[in-house]
């Protein structure tokens, strides 16, 4: 080995970063940069992503301001593999939102979290960060109670949505900020001092017990598929997307139950629900229990099959229905659960009610289920209510 080799130094000797770059391509574009990993005491790359921001000037501005930022934090001796000289509270509100989105699709891996949380909460992601961006909310540490609520009022309110929408998107905001809070980002959270709004009275409204009775009768004489699912939906009191995902094998005949299984519960529990007479009668008539086990009990056409169909479908068929029968438009498919908790109320009390919808707890009388295992009641399986 000659003098000029000795004498050649690695770069990780003479420099603990280099300078930050933006660097481009048909399917990427980040701003990169190495600094020296503490354990390893070698360079390694770090990367924050441009591609985020809308093409064009903005980006290319938000790349700048990038560059510019990390090399006045690395000139000051910040290393982003020390998180303890790391002032998280500077933090690119992009990185933070990037980083809680792994946290959640990790979630979603372990079955912590529903796919349909993630994506309602990847949806109020996007709308935020779109509304931070273009009112220049860049850090973690800008999002100050007062800005958080010029979010809710400008974005939410001020576009014509209702109160319910304003404290639902305030609702998955604290739960955001509450998660930057345990990750240091954040010192308090914005939200605990914006307080949700008074919300207006729900327009959908219980079907009467005279609309009950001309829906029973026309669907008897025309689509008596659609009456099971109508009839499930008031004796049953199961939800619309529940009823979507139930199979055969969840009913069982013999015990007048169905079990509503964890994995398609709302509430993440299995639990049963007693099994009307009258629902019985009318599936064995329809021949229900003449398909497969793994058959769903409602596809397309209201009838068993081995393709998932959405709970879409129960909501389409109602509204045709509705305006048939010029049933008013507040009566919505879901009002028919309203109209069998308030009817089963009145006729089994409201034990019977409570368990058959699967609350924990009803404000009418504020009870709450006994402990141990739950079991359905009798008299709800011979419940004889309005429809």
């Amino acid at each position: 080995m000659n003098a000029k080799s000795e004498t050649l130094l690695k770069v990780e000797d003479v420099l603990d970063w280099t300078y930050p770059i933006r660097k481009k391509g048909k399917n990427y574009d980040f701003v990169s940069f190495r600094a020296k990993d503490p354990v390893t005491k070698q360079l390694k790359e770090k990367r924050f992503s441009l591609k985020q921001y809308k093409k064009g000037v903005v980006r290319d501005t938000m790349a700048a301001q990038m560059i510019a930022k990390i090399l006045n934090r690395l000139q000051q001796n910040w290393n982003p593999f020390v998180p303890d000289m790391e002032d998280r509270s500077s933090t690119l509100l992009s990185t933070v939102i990037a980083e809680f989105k792994e946290t959640i699709e990790a979630e979603v891996k372990k079955n912590i979290k529903k796919e349909k949380t993630k994506i309602d909460y990847f949806s109020r992601l996007k709308m935020f960060s779109e509304w931070a961006e273009k009112h220049k909310v860049m850090q973690i540490c800008h999002c100050t109670a007062a800005v958080v609520d010029n979010y809710l009022q400008g974005n939410i309110v001020r576009k014509g949505n209702a109160a319910r929408t304003r404290n639902n998107n305030r609702t998955f905001l604290s739960a955001f900020f509450g998660w930057c809070v345990k990750r240091h980002y954040l010192k308090d959270n914005p939200c605990s001092e914006i307080k949700s709004v008074k919300e207006a009275e729900k327009q959908r409204k219980p079907v009467t017990p005279m609309e009950l009775e001309k829906l029973r009768h026309y669907l008897y004489e025309k689509d008596k598929h659609f009456l099971l699912a109508v009839m499930m939906q008031y004796y049953t009191l199961i939800r619309p997307k529940e009823l979507s995902h139930l199979k055969l094998c969840d009913i069982s005949v013999k015990n007048q139950t169905i079990i509503v299984p964890k994995n398609i519960s709302k509430n993440g529990r299995e639990e049963p629900v007693a099994l009307n007479d009258r629902i019985i009668k009318l599936m064995l008539d329809l021949g229900v229990f003449n398909f497969p086990n793994e058959y769903y009990l409602f596809g397309r056409d209201f009838k068993p099959t081995r393709i998932y169909a959405s709970e879409r479908i129960f909501r389409e068929r109602w509204t045709k229905i509705r305006k048939e029968l010029n049933i008013p438009f507040n009566r919505k498919f879901y009002s028919l659960k309203d109209s069998g908790i308030i009817d089963l109320i009145n006729s089994e009390g409201a034990v019977n009610a409570r368990d058959q919808a699967r609350h924990t707890s009803i404000s009418v009388t504020n009870l709450y289920s006994v402990a141990g295992g739950k079991k359905v009641h009798e008299e709800t399986k011979h419940f004889v209510g309005k429809l």
